[in-house]
């Protein structure tokens, strides 16, 4: 009798096939470098204490450390009064490149992730992480920082957005939260400087934002500001996870993230795409079915378990019966 090999998802329970990442924690008991800032550790916290106009507190090592293994690296922030962060790792050198992410007020636990992709030079030879402040006393309190093993990721699929940077939340459904999204926008003309030699170029400090859909009463969920530091292309990345309250909130026309970019100094950023990008499935069980059996009863699963009669966009996890009694599962996505 002929036999089929079939790759599946999961044998259903319904554990979704892509298997956890691990994790490694980077200790915060040695975070000694500073920079107009003070830092002490007491009881599981790190506690920066920022002492003049803006300033960090940070680690570093030499030889620098190689983390191109993982995919990327987390701070846990317990809280931070002000409207304006930064978490970045950086490579060896004055001129040497940088990952950042900023941050805004936290009232309460929030994860701050750094996606290690997004540079080789800086993934393969970290020499300096740190987490900044904007004013005088304030205070950032952290309680972890870990990195996550690299996953890998299936083909990207295009977002589509309007002529304002408009996403409708609807295109995000069925993605994981470890799933991620490339906002790539390229930047022209030059890079204003202020008065100081060594001053940060006006453009580092922002060029748009990406946040929900602006409500009636103007109020929204911000996510973050987005950095440009050089002309060219340039690229954030978020985790759906790290997207998932301004997706919920509900907007003047709905559910939405808003991706705003405008002109700042001499230079000019515009739009280039928007990709998202699921972790791939790593799950390898593999069973023999008669080839012969027909399927007489077929339901669908979202990830989060919901079963409905029809195939939904995302992500679907197909339960077959079969005419000799058995099942079986795959994934289907529907775009």
């Amino acid at each position: 009798m002929k036999k089929l090999l079939l790759s599946l998802v999961a044998v259903l329970g319904l554990s979704f096939g892509v298997q956890a990442a691990q994790t490694e924690n980077v200790s915060i008991e040695t975070m000694g470098w500073s920079y107009n800032a003070t830092y002490s550790y007491a009881d599981g916290i790190g506690t920066i204490t920022i002492t003049s106009n803006w300033g960090q507190a940070s680690t570093g090592w030499d030889p620098v450390l190689d983390w191109s293994k993982y995919s990327k690296v987390t701070v846990v922030i317990e809280s931070y009064a002000n409207d304006w962060g930064k978490f970045y790792i950086k490579a060896k050198g004055d001129d040497a490149p940088t990952i950042e992410k900023e941050f805004g007020t936290i009232t309460s636990q929030t994860e701050v992730s750094l996606d290690l992709t997004l540079d080789a030079t800086v993934a393969s030879g970290v020499y300096q992480l740190a987490i900044q402040g904007k004013s005088k006393d304030d205070v950032i309190k952290i309680s972890k920082i870990y990195l996550t093993e690299a996953v890998e990721y299936a083909e990207g699929v295009n977002l589509t957005y309007d002529e304002w940077g408009n996403i409708s939340a609807s295109q995000f459904d069925g993605y994981s939260d470890d799933a991620k999204v490339v906002f790539t926008y390229n930047t022209t003309g030059t890079l204003t400087k202020g008065s100081g030699e060594d001053e940060v170029s006006v453009v580092g400090w922002g060029t748009g934002s990406i946040s929900s859909w602006l409500a009636a009463d103007n109020s929204k969920v911000a996510v973050c500001d987005v950095p440009v530091k050089a002309l060219g292309d340039n690229t954030i990345s978020l985790t759906i996870a790290e997207l998932k309250e301004a997706l919920a909130f509900e907007g003047e026309w709905g559910k939405g993230i808003y991706w705003n970019m405008y002109s700042q100094g001499n230079s000019t950023s515009t739009r280039v795409s928007a990709v998202i990008y699921e972790v791939k499935d790593t799950s390898t069980p593999v069973i023999e079915v008669n080839s012969d059996v027909e399927v007489v009863a077929t339901e669908y699963y979202s990830v989060s378990g919901v079963v409905s009669v029809t195939p939904q966009k995302g992500i679907n996890i197909v339960k077959e019966t079969l005419s000799d009694g058995s099942i079986r599962t795959r994934k289907l996505i529907v775009k």
